[in-house]
C-alpha cells in the first residue's frame, strides 16, 4: 500500500509538469506595470471573514472557485460557506467561479462524468443566486487531463491550475498558473515574486484556502496573509478578479 501511494504521487507529480505543454489556449500578456489576481478555492468562511475583509479595506476583490456542495460542511478547513455568503460576496463585487461540485479530483474519473460533476455545480450555483455568469473554473486539487481541458476549453474563458508562478509573455488559458502561500517555500516564493513584479511586470494569481490562526495544511495566518496583501500594495501592482484581468490582458493585446 505504502508503495502504491509513493507510485501515485511520483505519477500526478510527472503529469503536473508535462500537461500544461498540451492542450494550450495561449494569451499574450502585455502588461506595464504588474497585475494580481487573488483566489480563493473550495472556501471556508475565513476565505470572507479574513481574506474578503482585508482585501476589501484595500478597494481589491477576489475570485472565489466555489464546489456547492460543500455548502454549510465543515471539514479540515473549517466551516464552509452559505448561499447568503456567496450572494454577499457576489454583490460587493467578487467573482464567483467554477469548481467541480463535490470537489471530486478530475484525473479519478471519466470526462463524462467530470462534466456533469461541473454542470450540477453551475446549476447549484444558479440556484443558491449567483446571478453572474460563471465563466472561470479551477481544477480542484489541480488534476486534470489533456481530453478535459480541451472539453472545458468550449466551456470556459479560462482554467486554472495549480503550477506555481506567474505569467509573463503569455498565459495559457486552459491550464493558468497559480502561485500558493500556504507552506513556508510556497509563502517565501510568493514574496519573492511579488517583490520582483515592479523590475518584470507580470500576471500573478495567488490562491489559498482558510486564513486562521491555526491554518490547515493548505491554509495561512493572518498575518501571513496581510504581509502579501502589504507586499502586493508595494509593489504597485493592479489588483483584479480573474475575470477582469482577462477582460483586461485581452484588450492590451487587441490594440498591441
Amino acid at each position: 500500500m505504502l508503495i502504491n501511494n509513493i507510485n501515485n504521487r511520483i505519477v500526478r507529480k510527472i503529469s503536473r509538469q508535462i500537461r500544461p505543454m498540451f492542450n494550450r489556449r495561449m494569451l499574450p500578456i502585455r502588461l506595464a506595470k504588474p497585475l494580481v489576481s487573488f483566489t480563493f478555492d473550495d472556501f471556508p468562511l475565513s476565505a470572507i471573514t479574513s481574506g474578503a475583509h482585508y482585501l476589501e479595506n484595500e478597494g481589491w476583490r477576489a475570485t472565489y472557485y466555489t464546489s456547492a456542495g460543500l455548502e454549510q460542511s465543515e471539514n479540515h478547513h473549517g466551516k464552509h460557506f452559505s448561499a447568503q455568503d456567496l450572494c454577499g460576496l457576489e454583490a460587493r463585487g467578487h467573482e464567483i467561479a467554477g469548481h467541480t461540485h463535490s470537489h471530486v479530483d478530475l484525473s479519478q474519473i471519466s470526462v463524462d462524468q467530470a462534466m456533469t460533476e461541473i454542470q450540477t455545480n453551475h446549476v447549484t450555483l444558479k440556484k443558491m443566486g449567483v446571478k453572474g455568469e460563471i465563466s472561470n473554473f479551477a481544477y480542484p486539487y489541480g488534476e486534470a487531463s489533456g481530453r478535459l481541458k480541451q472539453a472545458l476549453s468550449k466551456k470556459f474563458t479560462s482554467m486554472r491550475g495549480i503550477q506555481g508562478g506567474a505569467h509573463y509573455g503569455c498565459a495559457d488559458l486552459n491550464e493558468l498558473k497559480s502561485q500558493a502561500i500556504d507552506t513556508q517555500p510556497n509563502f517565501d516564493k510568493a514574496i519573492r515574486i511579488i517583490n520582483g513584479l515592479s523590475a518584470r511586470p507580470g500576471w500573478l494569481i495567488l490562491f489559498m484556502h482558510d486564513i486562521v490562526e491555526s491554518p490547515s495544511e493548505w491554509g495561512c495566518t493572518p498575518d501571513k496573509f496581510l504581509q502579501v496583501v502589504q507586499a502586493v500594495k508595494t509593489s504597485g501592482a493592479d489588483v483584479l478578479t480573474v475575470s477582469d484581468s482577462l477582460t483586461f490582458l485581452k484588450a492590451r493585446a487587441s490594440r498591441a
